[in-house]
């Protein structure tokens, strides 16, 4: 019985000792979820840099713009188009990639472009509201519904009012660092809206090498059509 009793008394700090661990554990696991999901997560857009050196930094590349060949992209069923390097690989997403909500608004990948060396990526989103809108009031939405403006303006740092097919648009200038890369991006949008649809028209590239992309940025962005048939 003594032995017994000596056992037991050794097992006890034992126990202990696995249920700390297991407290620990669980611990470390809120930490993880919370560090996942909420203002720190990775998959958020953030404008600081990771406090340690990115792990490789995109140099701006001379590139002839005047020479590049153009050509212009059709969403036909949208009415939207506007010209692209033909060098760039783009391809149309509608149906391929599934909605996602963005606080009332449903908003489904449209088409997407990519280029290298330096990176530089092209997309197209779009927005459904349950109710018509009017241009201006898309663009209101842009600016006060915090789901919204998360989406499309983040930290922006620049924001202007421009002409789209003659209807009011934003033009918008913004920098984070996408969860997938070590470095500093920066953002150019378009985004414009009537009737019950908007659409974000946005190129982005690594900020250390944007300086490869202002022509292409203005050429994209400048030239959107958008003839809205059936959306008013």
């Amino acid at each position: 019985m003594g032995n017994r009793r000596g056992v037991v008394g050794q097992a006890k700090p034992k126990a202990n000792a696995w249920r700390w661990l297991g407290r620990g554990l669980f611990a470390l696991g809120v930490v993880l979820m919370v560090w996942m999901w909420g203002p720190w997560s990775p998959s958020r857009r953030s404008s600081r840099a990771p406090a340690g050196p990115p792990l490789r930094l995109e140099r701006a590349l001379p590139i002839d713009w005047p020479r590049e060949q153009w050509r212009r992209f059709d969403l036909t069923e949208e009415g939207l188009s506007f010209e692209y390097p033909v060098r760039w690989q783009i391809t149309p997403l509608f149906g391929q990639r599934a909605a996602r909500p963005v606080g009332n608004l449903e908003m489904q990948p449209m088409a997407l472009a990519q280029f290298q060396p330096p990176r530089a990526s092209l997309f197209v989103q779009r927005f459904q509201s349950p109710r018509a809108l009017a241009p201006p009031a898309w663009l209101r939405r842009a600016e006060e519904d915090a789901a919204l403006r998360a989406r499309l303006v983040g930290d922006g740092f620049d924001r202007r009012r421009v002409m789209v097919s003659g209807i009011p648009a934003l033009r918008i200038r913004t920098m984070g660092v996408p969860g997938s890369d070590a470095q500093l991006w920066e953002m150019h949008t378009l985004f414009f809206g009537s009737g019950a649809f908007a659409y974000q028209v946005t190129v982005t590239a690594p900020q250390s090498a944007i300086g490869s992309f202002g022509p292409a940025i203005e050429r994209i962005l400048g030239s959107v059509v958008w003839q809205r048939h059936g959306h008013l």
